[in-house]
């Protein structure tokens, strides 16, 4: 038979070098006694104060939220979110700019409109456009 080569396994020995509350190292110890088949479900349950249901349940969410912490991603850092308050400001500049925009494309369509009719040798200044006709009905 051969020897095993390296530190000894801690264990549930893990649990105590982890970050977090006593109680909730309790309760991890627990769910993976069960795991190991060191400690049954009923007995679990009493330990944890908690139906088998209940039990059932909380192990469920325990290893699905564990499987999905171990789930491939991408490397290097997050790309950065901007939030809600940068983005809104954002906005506000893009719409103060569209504003700015629009109000200098209408003076410059009113200066258009201004120099074609002063360069209009029909209708120069003084003289009536099309659109000035005199009034038909004569005062009494």
């Amino acid at each position: 038979m051969s020897q095993r080569v390296g530190r000894k396994p801690l264990s549930t020995a893990h649990v105590d070098r982890l970050c977090g509350s006593a109680r909730a190292k309790d309760r991890l110890r627990i769910v993976l006694e069960t795991l190991r088949g060191v400690l049954t479900i009923p007995d679990a349950c009493q330990l944890l104060e908690l139906s088998e249901a209940q039990f059932h349940h909380l192990r469920h969410v325990w290893l699905q939220e564990a499987l999905e912490l171990l789930e491939p991603r991408r490397v290097g850092r997050p790309p950065k979110q901007e939030d809600a308050a940068e983005l809104t400001r954002h906005c506000a500049q893009l719409e103060a700019e569209v504003s700015q925009l629009r109000a200098e494309v209408r003076g410059v369509q009113v200066r258009e409109e201004i120099a074609r009719i002063l360069a209009d040798p029909v209708v120069g200044p003084g003289k009536k456009t099309a659109d000035e006709t005199p009034n038909p009905v004569k005062p009494r």
